[in-house]
């Protein structure tokens, strides 16, 4: 049968189209038993006159075919279906063929009249068992093998193509049943699989960038962040140890945690674990800030993607803070974090008193804000992050459930 447009050999297969075909044939396997029933009673009535060598192969050759049809599609592959449905085709064929000197001349049309019964499950076989393209072809030559021998068999032509006629409506209309069935599974096997296949593709993509993201916050946030204050700091021996001693502890903490963010080892962390983790993460971004934290009753558990990038986030802008805000005096301005944690999710504000900026100035290298804050959190469903920075500057990240 048609096996539609080729896949490419690597190509999964999730098997719809192969279901929707084994159910088909074991349906048609049914109703075939029941056909050949109907044809071997309507032989016993009429077809006194045929040779009984014939009835006996026919018998063994053609009348049992459903049946074995049905027992192997129940039981085999359906290579192996295929193959009993071809033999099927074939020997029916060569059977009904020998019926012209199996029936003397003149018994009458009655004589093979039960013929019409068994046609309909054979061009149904040929309409499963043979590509789409020849099935067409198949059918007619069924018909035609019909008004040859019934033309032969019943000495009259008129009857012969009158029942031909009706045969090729009644087999257009089994074989093109057949077709829709087989070819819907064939299409739903192939939307399946460019489905799946698309969702993969988008996956990747979407992974691809959520590295490049974390990436760049990392690089941000414990490369370049160093390196710029060792630049700044350079002139000073003290201060250049403290330095070093940050990045080694930042390295240590790496060391400790898996990278893909500061609580790898649990699913969902509760409230106020989530407090406490984020509590000790800006402290030590910003030993000088100010940290409040409420946690209200019912507070929703926090999944730990969300508990990494929003920590992460908040780190950053505290980092921001201590690193660039201002007091009009040029003294360091002063720093306030507030983590609030209740039934619907999570609200973070970074805050400073100092001169603020232009979020719309800063250079597209500058990756603090970008990279570190707004596209990490823009990676975690449900969550939302917004800066003001008119007068000081203000980082409010939330989450909802």
């Amino acid at each position: 049968m048609s096996r539609g447009a080729a896949a490419p050999e690597d190509a999964p297969s999730y098997g719809i189209g192969d279901r929707f075909e084994r159910i088909f044939v074991v349906a048609f396997s049914i109703g075939g038993i029941a056909f050949h029933a109907v044809a071997a009673l309507g032989f016993a009535e009429d077809g006194g006159a045929v040779s009984p060598l014939w009835a006996l192969a026919a018998a063994v050759l053609v009348l049992p075919a459903p049946l074995v049809t049905l027992i192997v599609a129940t039981r085999g592959s359906l290579g192996a279906v295929r193959i009993v449905l071809r033999a099927h085709v074939v020997l029916f064929a060569v059977v009904v063929l020998a019926l012209v000197p199996a029936v003397p001349r003149g018994s009458g049309s009655a004589v093979t009249s039960w013929l019409i019964d068994a046609v309909p499950v054979a061009m149904t076989a040929a309409a499963v068992a043979f590509p789409a393209r020849v099935v067409p072809l198949a059918v007619a030559a069924v018909c035609l093998l019909l008004f040859g021998v019934r033309a032969a068999t019943s000495g009259s032509p008129v009857v012969a193509i009158e029942e031909a006629i009706d045969m090729a409506m009644v087999g257009t209309v089994f074989a093109g049943l057949a077709q829709a069935i087989l070819g819907a599974g064939r299409s739903l096997e192939r939307a399946t699989r460019e489905s799946v296949l698309s969702a993969a593709r988008a996956a990747g993509r979407s992974g691809r960038r959520s590295e490049r993201i974390r990436v760049g916050a990392l690089v941000h946030d414990e490369i370049l962040s160093f390196l710029l204050n060792v630049e700044r700091i350079s002139q000073s021996a003290e201060l250049s140890r403290s330095a070093a001693r940050v990045a080694l502890a930042h390295l240590a903490e790496l060391r400790l945690t898996d990278p893909s963010g500061p609580t790898p080892s649990r699913a969902v962390l509760t409230a106020g674990e989530f407090v406490r983790a984020a509590g000790v993460r800006v402290t030590e971004a910003a030993p000088l800030a100010t940290i409040s934290t409420r946690v209200e009753s019912g507070a929703t558990a926090v999944p730990s993607p969300v508990a990494d990038a929003l920590i992460d986030a908040t780190v950053q802008a505290a980092r921001n803070a201590v690193q660039h805000a201002r007091s009009a005096e040029g003294a360091p301005a002063a720093v306030r974090a507030s983590i609030v944690v209740d039934d619907r999710g999570l609200s973070i504000e970074v805050s400073d008193d100092g001169g603020g900026f232009v979020v719309a100035a800063v250079p597209h290298d500058r990756m603090g804000l970008t990279t570190s804050i707004l596209a990490r959190v823009a990676q975690i469903a449900g969550a939302t992050a917004q800066i003001a920075a008119e007068a000081g500057t203000v980082v409010r990240l939330e989450w909802r459930r």
